[in-house]
């Protein structure tokens, strides 16, 4: 019996791979094997373990007359192990802020491709080979990775959750107003921890609170004086500068005369 087939082969675990054997058999018999599924002359196998595995068949031709002639084929396939991959890096970031993270992936053989994911979608951020960063974060995500070695095996990482710290939203801070050289307390709200500075960028006290006195213009905006102090505030362990701005309203002016 003439059989065609390619029995020596290589493919990866879990990978399914088909068998088509030809010729001008009548009939063909396969050995039992777990990963084998055979229907006449094809096959469909999809390995679960490393290694070497060898799937047997029987091509069998009836001639008529009781006579019937056989041909034995051995199918020898080698089992490539898939690459291990997982990811490490920031799993904890401020809001707005880029999470760096690294693939750390083992195989038999060379990594050659690095694909990172959100869901089924490609990620947002910058990619370079096992490392990446996203993009400005506002809100929780999860990341993966799939990763391909040099025999074509394939693997994905689980996903990686990053969390994202709430965002720090100041209060106390809209429609401030003093005379000129005057005083006012600010009372500023969303934060733990608050270091203020002079307009000149020395820090003069920390605290929710400040009490500002001889309080002068240092900008002018479209006609309007305005003194402006910043602020870096502080909350579950991120930061956010902010400015605070002070409209100065002018003093009356008082004229005397006499006659």
């Amino acid at each position: 019996t003439d059989i065609t087939t390619d029995p020596k082969f290589e493919l990866c675990n879990k990978e399914t791979a088909s068998i088509a054997l030809s010729g001008d058999a009548n009939s063909y018999t396969w050995s039992s094997h777990p990963t084998l599924k055979a229907t006449g002359g094809s096959a469909e196998i999809k390995p679960t373990t490393n290694g070497t595995l060898k799937y047997s068949v029987t091509a069998a031709k009836d001639y008529g007359n009781n006579l019937t002639c056989s041909t034995p084929v051995e199918i020898e396939v080698k089992v490539n192990p898939l690459p291990n991959v997982n990811i490490s890096g920031d799993n904890n970031v401020c809001y707005g802020e880029k999470a760096e993270l690294k693939a750390n992936a083992t195989s038999v053989t060379t990594i050659t491709q690095y694909n990172w994911l959100q869901g089924n979608s490609a990620a947002s951020g910058t990619a370079q080979d096992e490392s990446f960063t996203t993009d400005k974060l506002t809100s929780s995500t999860n990341i993966k990775v799939n990763v391909k070695d040099q025999n074509g095996c394939e693997n994905t990482s689980t996903d990686y959750a990053i969390n994202v710290k709430p965002q720090i939203n100041l209060t106390g801070l809209d429609n401030l107003s003093v005379c000129d050289n005057g005083s006012l307390t600010i009372v500023v709200g969303g934060a733990s921890s608050i270091e203020w500075k002079d307009p000149n960028g020395s820090t003069i006290t920390t605290g929710p609170s400040r009490t500002l006195s001889n309080i002068t213009k240092t900008t002018t905006d479209n006609g309007v004086d305005y003194a402006v102090y910043n602020i870096t505030a502080w909350n579950n362990g991120c930061s956010v500068d902010a400015q605070v701005k002070i409209k100065i309203n002018p003093n009356p002016v008082i004229t005397f005369e006499t006659g």
